[in-house]
């Protein structure tokens, strides 16, 4: 069965890349035995199902005169696949997910009924069984003491926790600070806050801010500072000693000496919102203010010549240098985030004729729109996540990128 092991193999890592490719129709029609049944997140199941008939049949031959190994071996590999089936849940319906997991159930009772009824007399197996019964005792001890260590940790861990908490004014940034957490998420595997997805309650924001985030990362545009609940948190993030990092957008304007002053409290817009009884005042903002925007925090300039998607990409990836900043950067704190455009030089007919290749997604947004870019980005991430090897034939089109030939 080599060669059609190793069809499936090939074709089951290729297949994200087929699907959007229209020359590879003949591939996807002679292999669709392998997908067809599967939900299209879990396409790779066919080769779990083919590694678990493989094993199966495998065993009877690796312990030939040891049955009591084999009975072990095989209950052992049977509910190993109903856990990874039932963890996958694979098939479209909902119905053969339960058959699937209730006939390897039925197989190991079957299994373990025909050994009851078996007579192993030998004593090379006899030998054999007093070890096995050992380690998985020992096994079972081992899990139950690492359970008990986890509870008691998790019980005294303040829970959930978050790497990172993006400080950011929706009006203007929603879809960036969205596009951002996704990006930091999946480049550090970690879990970063977003009010839209985590903040149940505002009372506990400021809590939040304080015992369950690593670091604070503020998304300065226009109305950034303008924000009471923005304000808060940063004066939070000052009064805790809390890492903070600030991203600047090419639409923010820093505040004058005299805004940050006598005029603070009609710079901020506090109606409706008291921070006195989450013991902020102004005292505390000013403060937290002239700190952040001071060489003391590591900053990154956004550039305001790429698009939203991309720039964001490149600030996520000087996240990594935050503690060479002053050895990057001289004196300053200040990194500037520069362009380096993946296209290339591309001519408009190089790009003319790019666009015209078979398989490609285009998405277009508008060039001086940051959220309709970050929004677009999102698409493509989402995208990119589903067809794993998409991102060779997706990109979105921005200022510059694509323009006609002047003679056309």
């Amino acid at each position: 069965p080599l060669p059609l092991v190793a069809l499936a193999c090939y074709s089951t890592r290729k297949y994200p890349m087929l699907m959007v490719r229209f020359e590879s129709h003949r591939l996807l029609t002679a292999t669709r035995f392998l997908f067809l049944k599967f939900k299209e997140e879990k396409y790779f199941y066919g080769i779990v199902l083919m590694a678990k008939s493989l094993l199966i049949c495998l065993v009877p031959v690796a312990f030939r005169d040891r049955g009591q190994v084999q009975v072990v071996i095989m209950t052992s590999m049977l509910c190993v696949f109903v856990q990874v089936q039932q963890e996958l849940r694979p098939w479209h319906s909902t119905v053969t997910n339960t058959v699937d997991v209730l006939i390897g159930i039925l197989m190991t009772v079957v299994l373990v009924s025909g050994a009851l009824q078996s007579d192993f007399k030998t004593m090379a197996q006899a030998s054999v069984m007093p070890i096995i019964g050992t380690v998985a005792l020992v096994l079972i001890a081992v899990l139950a003491v690492v359970a008990i260590v986890r509870a008691i940790y998790r019980h005294f861990r303040v829970w959930p926790y978050f790497h990172r908490f993006i400080t950011h004014h929706k009006a203007d940034a929603a879809a960036q600070a969205r596009l951002l957490k996704m990006l930091i998420d999946t480049a550090y595997n970690q879990n970063t806050f977003i009010d839209s997805d985590h903040l149940k309650d505002l009372d506990t924001l400021f809590d939040t801010v304080k015992t369950r985030v690593g670091q604070l990362i503020v998304l300065l545009t226009r109305d950034t500072l303008k924000r009471p609940w923005c304000s808060g948190e940063i004066a939070t993030a000052y009064k805790c000693n809390l890492e903070v990092l600030v991203m600047t957008g090419a639409c923010f304007c820093a505040p004058t000496v005299d805004e940050l002053g006598a005029q603070l409290n009609t710079y901020i817009d506090v109606s409706g919102v008291q921070l006195s009884k989450y013991g902020i005042h102004l005292s505390d903002i000013r403060e937290a203010y002239h700190w952040m925007l001071s060489e003391a925090v590591p900053s990154l300039a956004l550039c305001a010549d790429e698009a939203p998607r991309v720039r964001l990409e490149q600030a996520v990836a000087c996240l990594k240098n935050l503690s060479s900043f002053s050895t990057i950067s001289g004196n300053s704190s200040v990194m500037r985030v520069m362009s380096t455009n993946s296209s290339g030089t591309r001519t408009p007919k190089d790009w003319h004729d790019h666009l015209k290749r078979s398989g490609l997604v285009v998405l277009s947004a508008d060039p001086n729109d940051d959220e309709a870019g970050a929004a677009a980005g999102i698409i493509i991430v989402k995208l990119q996540a589903k067809v794993v090897h998409m991102g060779s034939g997706l990109h979105m089109l921005h200022e510059g990128v694509y323009e006609e030939p002047a003679d056309q």
